[in-house]
């Protein structure tokens, strides 16, 4: 084959082989057209901010895709994509089945600045960036948005530097701020041999220079509490003075104290030991210390000591008695802080303390007092020891007023006698009103006016009528526990079971004693009314069925008025001699006193009679009221009785001495 055959069959076959690589080629275009157009689902991609639409990347991270020209072509239905910029934050999103084929906006946020600033020379300083305080420090390392931006430095002298710095975004922005220097002159005052630092620096000098900022000075010396300062130079040439004193520090007290439980005061003022050993008191240059205890020696001792020193306190007491001498009422039992020593009179040698000694005698008012012995002394105390009724006699007020408000007077009615009732011969004498020889050997409290409406929770002075009997002796029972008085009568339920006759508690005023106010006690002779012997009713002697009661009472007192129709408040009318109230008028009196009339037992003397069986319900009546008008009832002898409360019918209160 000639060189030309052979040149020209190697041009036809690659001429065959172009052929088939362009065949090749189209192919695979066509079948990438293809499956770009009906295969592959195209999203388009809108990224901001706008400056970096053309140097953004988009990569995916899951899924089978890829990102070409703006626009997401996948074949997967969930895609997940990683987006990122030159100065900008990455992002990643998820695109869904949902989002595949449409638009997906995505906005990348820009990445900030980093600011690392520092003073020079080093020192505290406040940081602002465009007028936010940011930090205070030497440094400062902080993240700021990009672009210009206002810094402020403002030193702890006041100082201020003002700067605009540009940053761009990503970049870190690092400088060193140059600061001016300042100094001042610090004068001190300190007492004499103390040690002066300034931070931390031992000075001898009064007045030394400082360099701009804050300084710690410490004053320190030996039995001394030290001193802290801190002085600041705020401005150039600026003059700080100062005059420092120290306090000493207390001096530690060690004790040794024997016995216990004593008395301890230092320089006179006492000490709360509380069972310590060791104290502290404030330095004085002169410090006294004392111990002492009742019935033993005292201690005591002076100290100079230096600020802060420590000293010892030792104290051994010992001891001491003294002779009391005790005289009175002769064979008297003596007791002494509780122990019975010996009958009177008594000599006997006691510890130098406070002693209580008693002296008793049978049916004789025991008599206590503090005796305090002393060393090379005879102390002498005398108790002459009385009887009840005589202590009585002598401290018991005339008058008082009890805790529920009722206004009481003693009467002394020990030793008078007086006849109680009406003889045959008186005008309006009742049957009932047996004559009865009565002798009191006991002084007894009345009040002054009846119990009122006010005691039982009203707002009145009225007598207190239309309560049962039995409730005014609970409430006397009750008022004497609240004053401590032994209660009078012995009650179970609604009845009465006993009187306790020795009690002096709160009771209701007995027959006896009534009549014997009426008619006898304060006068020259005994009488048959209240204001004497006459039948004619005195002006002002009561509110009795005056005149103008005929129009609704069968029976009144022709010519007599007073300003009453019914009850009227105690005290409205002048008291007797005496200063008891209303004995005549105003409202009955239900008395103590069993309800009985009893036969004439002629010569025989009833002594404090209480009246009767306590058991009865039927009680005594004493007493006219604002419906009485008869001579029968104005007359103090005249009695009557009823078990039922009434309107007319009140309570007077009295008790034993």
């Amino acid at each position: 084959m000639s060189r030309f055959d052979a040149q020209l069959s190697k041009a036809h076959a690659d001429s065959n082989w172009q052929r088939i690589f362009s065949v090749l080629l189209l192919s695979i275009v066509s079948i990438f057209l293809v499956l770009y157009t009906f295969a592959f689902k195209q999203t388009l991609l809108k990224v901001a901010p706008e400056e970096i639409v053309d140097r953004y990347s988009a990569e995916v991270a899951t899924g089978i895709g890829f990102v070409a020209f703006g626009r997401l072509l996948s074949l997967s239905t969930k895609l997940n994509l990683k987006i990122s910029a030159p100065g900008f934050y990455e992002k990643a999103i998820e695109i869904n089945q949902s989002k595949l084929g449409g638009e997906q906006l995505v906005e990348l946020l820009p990445l900030p600045a980093s600011v690392r600033l520092t003073v020079d020379p080093k020192q505290q300083v406040q940081w602002f960036i465009d007028g936010s305080l940011i930090s205070s420090g030497a440094t400062l390392a902080h993240d700021v948005q990009a672009g210009e931006r206002e810094l402020l430095i403002v030193s702890s002298l006041g100082v201020k530097q003002s700067h605009l710095i540009s940053v761009n975004r990503g970049d870190v922005f690092e400088r060193v701020f140059k600061l001016q220097a300042v100094s001042g002159i610090f004068k001190l005052s300190v007492p004499p041999l103390a040690t002066t630092t300034v931070d931390g620096a031992e000075i001898a000098e009064h007045e030394i220079e400082l360099s701009g900022g804050d300084h710690r000075v410490e004053i320190t010396k030996p039995g001394y509490i030290s001193r802290v300062d801190v002085v600041k130079i705020r401005k150039e040439g600026e003059v700080v003075s100062r005059s420092y004193e120290l306090k000493p520090k207390p001096i530690k007290v060690d004790l040794d104290l024997s016995p216990k439980g004593g008395f301890l005061t230092i320089n006179g003022l006492k000490v709360d030991l509380a069972n310590q050993q060791k104290l502290e008191t404030p330095f004085k240059q002169s410090i006294v210390i004392s111990y002492q205890k009742d019935g033993f020696s005292q201690h005591r001792q002076a100290f100079s000591p230096p600020p802060g020193a420590a000293i010892r306190f030792q104290a051994q007491l010992s001891a001491e008695y003294g002779r009391v001498k005790l005289s009175g009422t002769d064979g008297a039992v003596v007791v002494i802080d509780g122990s019975e020593v010996g009958r009177l009179p008594l000599e006997i040698e006691l510890p130098t303390k406070a002693h209580e000694v008693t002296v008793q005698g049978g049916g004789l008012l025991p008599q206590t007092k503090s005796v305090l012995p002393m060393v090379g002394r005879v102390i002498e105390q005398n108790f002459r020891l009385v009887s009840v009724e005589e202590f009585k006699k002598k401290n018991s007020p005339s008058q008082y007023k009890s805790l529920f408000g009722l206004d009481f007077k003693l009467i002394k009615a020990e030793g008078e006698q007086f006849s109680m009732g009406g003889h045959r011969t008186e005008s309006g004498q009742r049957a009932n009103e047996i004559v009865r020889n009565i002798r009191f050997k006991k002084n007894f409290y009345v009040a002054t006016t009846e119990l009122t409406q006010k005691h039982f929770g009203q707002r009145n002075d009225l007598p207190l009528v239309n309560t049962t009997w039995i409730e005014v002796a609970k409430f006397c029972n009750q008022a004497s526990v609240r004053e401590r008085l032994e209660p009078f009568y012995r009650i179970d339920g609604n009845s009465i079971v006993s009187y306790n006759e020795s009690a002096n508690g709160y009771r209701l005023i007995t027959e006896a004693e009534w009549e014997f106010l009426a008619r006898k006690f304060g006068r020259s002779k005994q009488t048959i009314f209240a204001w004497g012997d006459s039948a004619k009713v005195p002006e002002g002697a009561g509110n009795l069925a005056d005149q103008t009661s005929q129009a609704t009472l069968k029976l009144y007192i022709s010519g007599y008025n007073d300003p009453f129709p019914e009850l009227a408040p105690v005290k409205s009318f002048n008291s007797q001699p005496d200063g008891i109230f209303d004995l005549t008028g105003n409202a009955s009196e239900w008395v103590n006193d069993a309800y009985e009339i009893a036969p004439y037992r002629d010569g025989k003397i009833e002594v404090d009679p209480l009246g009767g069986t306590p058991r009865s319900s039927v009680r005594t009546i004493k007493g006219s009221s604002y419906q009485s008008a008869s001579l029968s009832e104005l007359r103090a002898a005249f009695r009557d009785g009823t078990g039922e409360p009434r309107r007319d019918l009140g309570f007077r209160l009295a008790r034993y001495w």
